[in-house]
């Protein structure tokens, strides 16, 4: 597993190397003054620059692309979440202005080459603070998911083991907090008050330990709670209805999460 992360870390490696090189660079000659190019002994450093950041800003722009397909799972997780999850939609407004970027530092490129470094001023200004909008918009990208949340399925179903009916409901239906509701119907119907109710949840792929479920009596029969669901795909639910003293009836059921 290490071995296979490796490829990664370099990728990330040189990604953080190529950005903080040309930005940092960038910096220095935007917000350091008109002498970087009006003085014809710094104008060599300036055209020194300008070569590395013709290389550095390809490689960021490559290495930065290999980091996304990384994250959200393939190119074909990139393209269907690109409209669909501000995760997307961030990336999306990235790239045009990381295209503003390259198509601003192209210019400089050409004005060094053709022009020399006396008008590249502006340039240079214009790029750095673009460039800033780019490192934030990539650390905004950081705390987003690249999948869209799943959509919460509100559970509802009706179990029986013998003479005894229990309405079951479940909402949100989603991964983290839910609310759950259980009336239950015996034998002598709803006005007939069980002993007892109790209810349990576990994943079932055995992942996690069972976890009892926290029950409040609501009213004859009626009983609600709070149930933590840590990950989508299916649960067993059990409730364990104490009829009377001597008796006690399991009810089970799946209940199914959304991914």
């Amino acid at each position: 597993a290490q071995r296979s992360a490796l490829p990664w870390m370099a990728n990330d490696a040189i990604h953080l190397g190529a950005a903080g090189l040309w930005f940092g660079g960038l910096t220095v000659f935007a917000f350091g003054g008109r002498t970087w190019f009006h003085d014809p002994d710094r104008e060599q450093t300036v055209r020194r620059f300008s070569a590395v950041s013709s290389v550095a800003v390809p490689v960021v722009v490559l290495t930065g692309l290999v980091q996304t397909v990384k994250l959200a799972g393939g190119v074909d997780a990139v393209r269907n979440h690109f409209t669909d999850t501000g995760w997307g939609r961030t990336l999306l407004l990235k790239v045009v202005v990381v295209a503003i970027v390259v198509a601003i530092g192209a210019i400089s490129h050409w004005l060094v080459r053709h022009e020399g470094v006396h008008g590249l001023r502006r340039t240079v200004i214009a790029e750095a603070v673009i460039g800033l909008v780019v490192i934030g918009l990539a650390a905004g990208l950081v705390g987003l998911p690249p999948e869209p949340a799943a959509a919460a399925q509100t559970f509802s179903a009706t179990l029986a083991e013998g003479d005894v009916l229990a309405d079951v409901t479940v909402t949100p239906g989603a991964v983290g907090a839910n609310e759950i509701h259980i009336v239950v119907t015996p034998a002598g119907g709803n006005l007939s008050p069980i002993a007892n109710l109790t209810a349990r949840v576990t994943p079932l792929d055995g992942s996690i330990p069972t976890s009892p479920v926290t029950i409040t009596a609501e009213g004859t029969n009626h009983y609600s709670g709070k149930i933590t669901l840590p990950a989508a795909g299916d649960w067993t639910l059990e409730i364990v209805v104490q009829v009377d003293s001597s008796r006690s009836v399991l009810l089970a059921t799946t209940l199914s999460i959304p991914r």
